[in-house]
């Protein structure tokens, strides 16, 4: 967690009495989110779903940065088209004044 990376963990444990409850206490204490099945259940759909839900979550972080992404590249092209504009008018000017 402290190298930026983000986890989801699965309590895929489901016939040890207390697993889940630990891993979740663990999860609060991380802030990281926690995927459980029912009791009992079969340890390879929980895995399953937690695999389901890091895809889901990495799909919205993805989503999240191309946002970001576009947003700063037309922010960008905003400032160059201002500076090209500047650049211009200083043209057109100096041009003026020879004349």
């Amino acid at each position: 967690i402290n190298m930026g990376k983000k986890v989801v963990l699965a309590a895929a444990d489901t016939f040890r009495a207390g697993a889940t409850e630990q891993l979740q206490v663990w999860a609060n204490r991380l802030s990281c989110p926690i995927v459980i099945g029912k009791p009992d259940s079969d340890p390879a759909s929980v895995a399953y779903e937690g695999a389901k839900k890091a895809k889901e979550i990495f799909a919205n972080r993805k989503k999240k940065f191309e946002e970001i992404e576009k947003k700063l590249v037309k922010d960008i092209k905003k400032e160059e088209l201002k500076i090209f504009c500047n650049v211009l008018k200083k043209m057109n000017k100096n041009i003026s004044e020879e004349n």
